[in-house]
């Protein structure tokens, strides 16, 4: 199924959330192109930064989410039955490594796969953005003791040190945030939708 911007449903309608899946990301352009996966809790928080999972962090401590990568694509292969009880969200990103933005990329595209079948997709091309350097593709989280799912395309000026300390991290890679709580506050209301009930 072709999924559109802000689609939201339940995860048990695509996939077994008791068995493996994986969450396949590719950005066509011409920069390069890091994609990360952060396991967050509740307050949507980093609380335990093993659970961001990337190139550099490949797998978190459990194995509940391990990336790998085959040229231009990313995947994250996920085990929700597998995470701790404080992991209510998963939060799959794109961002551009160096210059360029969002808004210079022929595509972004995101699979959730099945037994190797893609069962949701999801694609967005530069059209879809202006100046922004990083972006939250979708999120899949627990609401209600059920898993839900919803595709965001939502972006952050400033790359992907913006990313990490939206999210609570104290370092990203090589380098240590400063960006304060209101400035993040303000990022979340500026570029990031808000949630629906649902």
């Amino acid at each position: 199924m072709q999924a559109q911007r802000g689609m939201r449903g339940k995860l048990e309608q695509y996939v077994n959330v008791q068995q493996e899946f994986t969450v396949t990301m590719q950005v066509q352009g011409r920069a390069t192109y890091d994609f990360s996966c952060f396991g967050v809790d509740a307050d949507g928080k980093l609380s335990d930064e093993r659970y961001m999972v990337f190139y550099n962090q490949p797998r978190a401590p459990g194995g509940e989410i391990v990336f790998t990568s085959q040229g231009a694509q990313a995947q994250f292969a996920c085990q929700l039955a597998k995470l701790p009880s404080n992991i209510q969200k998963l939060v799959f990103t794109a961002s551009i490594d160096g210059s360029g933005t969002m808004h210079d990329i022929a595509s972004h595209a995101l699979a959730m796969r099945k037994g190797g079948q893609d069962v949701l997709t999801f694609a967005l091309s530069g059209t879809d953005f202006q100046q922004e350097r990083a972006i939250i593709s979708m999120e899949v989280y627990k609401k209600d003791g059920v898993w839900r799912f919803a595709m965001l395309g939502a972006g952050f000026l400033s790359g992907g040190l913006s990313v990490f300390g939206f999210f609570g991290c104290l370092a990203a890679s090589k380098g240590v945030l400063i960006l304060t709580k209101k400035a993040m506050l303000w990022i979340k209301s500026r570029f990031i939708r808000k949630e629906s009930a649902q």
